[in-house]
């Protein structure tokens, strides 16, 4: 990443960060998809892996769209935080509930992370004239579930 020199460069320097990191996220819930032994939870993974290659797709346009080279930076912020969730998935239990609970709270670790970083590049594309309804519609974080309370219930008992 170079010293950005305004406010352009910090935008585009958000989106490479904000392209590694989910990069970075999506490798490891590729890796453990197989792992998941609810069809629930598998299904959501694998919905959360399709939300963030589209979230990467539209981060490499913006960045083309800007007539900058088309290349991520590494984020170091992420790669922390997925050594952290592989370490926890590596002393994993037996497959079964109780591997999907760990599963399930390395998921919950991770997805907060490109949140503020995505709320703030919005914040900035009106500045830069980028369009406010690309941004909020386009260049959001991965969905969560609504509500994972319902799966957990179910693993615990």
């Amino acid at each position: 990443m170079s010293t950005p020199t305004s406010l352009k460069q910090v935008y585009i320097d958000e989106m490479k960060d904000l392209w590694s990191a989910n990069d970075q996220m999506q490798k490891l819930l590729r890796k453990i998809l197989p792992e998941a032994s609810d069809a629930k939870l598998g299904t959501m993974l694998s919905r959360s892996c399709n939300g963030i290659e589209r979230h990467i797709s539209v981060l490499k346009a913006l960045i083309a769209a800007h007539g900058e080279q088309v290349s991520k930076d590494h984020c170091k912020g992420m790669e922390g935080i997925v050594a952290e969730a592989t370490r926890h998935i590596g002393h994993r239990p037996h497959k079964g509930p109780l591997l999907d609970l760990v599963i399930i709270a390395q998921y919950q670790r991770m997805t907060p992370y490109p949140a503020p970083a995505v709320r703030e590049s919005t914040a900035q594309a009106p500045a830069l004239a980028i369009s406010a309804r690309i941004c909020a519609g386009s260049v959001r974080p991965t969905a969560r579930p609504t509500s994972i309370a319902p799966l957990l219930t179910m693993i615990v008992l």
